[in-house]
């Protein structure tokens, strides 16, 4: 069975994570990776976050998240035979404050036997997903998930930052 997956950076709006949470359900999302939302609500089994509240995974009941792991800025969960992780990366952060944090999410993703789905917001450009420039976030990142073997499913050069 295919899952709809949604990632979004709501910027901490509460209209906008209102947006959100009405386009999951329109639009049957069984997974919403969402960076920067406004709140968290701790009671609710289908909401998994990072450390900092910076980035949260929801998800359908139906998947039955477990937390693998997460950090400041990151979060992995297992649902069904999938590693699904959250990102974000504030565009304050220094490449040598980024480093041990890749170091840590791919220690994670390494360590586990099924297939993974890295989503969020690195702020980070490359033209490799799509940028007219490559920057040193973009150039750190793109050697990180090379040496993991994950494939950029960014396409086009279309801005992903309405």
């Amino acid at each position: 069975m295919a899952l709809r997956v949604l990632q979004a950076n709501i910027n901490h709006s509460t209209m906008g994570q209102d947006l959100l949470l009405q386009h999951i359900v329109e639009w049957s999302i069984d997974i919403a990776i969402v960076s920067e939302p406004y709140w968290i609500p701790t009671d609710r089994e289908t909401w998994t976050a990072d450390t900092a509240g910076l980035v949260v995974i929801i998800t359908s009941s139906s998947l039955q998240p477990v937390l693998v792991a997460r950090g400041e800025g990151w979060v992995a969960i297992k649902c069904r035979k999938m590693l699904l992780m959250g990102v974000y990366s504030p565009s304050s952060r220094r490449i040598a404050q980024l480093e041990p944090v890749l170091d840590r999410m791919g220690a994670v993703l390494q360590q586990s036997p099924l297939p993974a789905l890295v989503a969020g917001d690195f702020n980070a450009k490359s033209t490799l997903w799509g940028s007219r420039v490559t920057d040193a976030f973009g150039e750190t990142l793109s050697e990180w998930a090379t040496v993991l073997g994950l494939c950029i499913c960014n396409e086009g050069t279309v801005a992903t930052c309405v």
